[in-house]
């Protein structure tokens, strides 16, 4: 088997096995968005909203909706300034060194969203490889990897 031809196998192994993962989570969506919602809080507790909001006491999306008040992007802006100017344990656990830039919406002015290496990590390089899955269950002749690339 030539080189090139065993890394588009092994590519499409763990492709298959990632859609395999995906359909199975899809079936269980309730499941993984109570399990997420619970990581979320378990993470966030000891920061400045997590001591205000009772996080140590929230269980479930009940709880969380009860002590949890929906707030629009003015009431944690000074929050979020805070953080920006180095603030840890704001509102979420660490030091977050970036934001993302929104259009503005209200008032004509940009928000600034924290995001932390962690997310993306998790949802930027993992959303790659599932749409690379979702690409060959729908395309199985495709083949991402089967050229050379130019230099």
């Amino acid at each position: 088997m030539r080189p090139r031809s065993l890394i588009n196998s092994s590519i499409s192994y763990y492709l298959s096995y990632l859609y395999a993962r995906l359909q199975y989570r899809e079936r269980r969506i309730h499941e993984q968005q109570d399990a997420m919602l619970k990581s979320l809080i378990h993470k966030a507790k000891r920061t400045e909203i997590g001591r205000e909001f009772g996080y140590n006491t929230i269980r479930n999306y009940k709880d969380y909706a009860s002590q949890v008040p929906i707030r629009n992007y003015d009431a944690i802006r000074e929050h979020i300034q805070r953080m920006m100017q180095g603030e840890t344990n704001v509102l979420w656990p660490g030091l977050v060194t970036w934001f993302a830039k929104s259009s503005g919406t209200t008032a004509d002015k940009s928000k600034f969203i924290p995001v932390t290496t962690e997310h993306l990590n998790h949802t930027h390089t993992r959303s790659g490889w599932y749409t690379l899955a979702l690409l060959y269950h729908r395309n199985p002749e495709v083949r991402v990897f089967a050229d050379k690339t130019s230099s």
